[in-house]
């Protein structure tokens, strides 16, 4: 069994990202139990990590609930604005890098991420009136965009699975 100091936000192989000391996140090994402190990439809200099925990578998401700006978008459909940021981290190098076209002003409570078995991640989200899907496989600078028709909220999960 191995105890930690801090949270733990996500399991990747041997490899844990934790939730501490204060603002920063800790990559731990957990055969050898060397640690690396990284800057947390952002002062939001976090919700569920997605890690890449060779647990190499890990998507860390990042959100403001409700951001009011007085300062719209042009031609913006929504209502308050909310912010969502998705920061990639490699375990093998504890490099962080923003994903491409974030911060994105996007519906929080209608968007998830996951990875598919051959490495590519996917985002599901609702922004400026649309539902889009996004497609992105590390080391590619823009993410694949298109508009979709996601089924309407039930008040159920709003998480996805990727079969097959």
């Amino acid at each position: 069994m191995l105890e930690t100091r801090w949270g733990i936000l996500a399991g990747a192989g041997t490899k844990l990202v934790l939730a501490g000391p204060g603002e920063q996140l800790t990559l731990l090994e957990g055969d050898t139990g060397s640690q690396r402190r990284l800057p947390r990439p952002s002062t939001a809200w976090d919700s569920q990590p997605a890690v890449d099925p060779r647990g190499r990578f890990v998507a860390l998401v990042f959100g403001i609930p409700a951001w009011y700006t007085s300062s719209l978008p042009k031609g913006w459909k929504g209502g308050p604005l909310q912010v969502l940021d998705v920061w990639i981290l490699d375990t093998q190098t504890a490099k962080l890098t923003q994903l491409p076209g974030m911060p994105a002003f996007m519906a929080i409570k209608r968007s998830d991420v996951a990875w598919t078995n051959d490495g590519r991640l996917v985002l599901l989200g609702h922004t400026n009136g649309e539902d889009v899907v996004a497609v992105w496989r590390p080391g590619q600078r823009r993410l694949a965009l298109k508009t979709v028709q996601l089924p309407e909220l039930d008040g159920g999960s709003r998480s996805f699975a990727i079969l097959g």
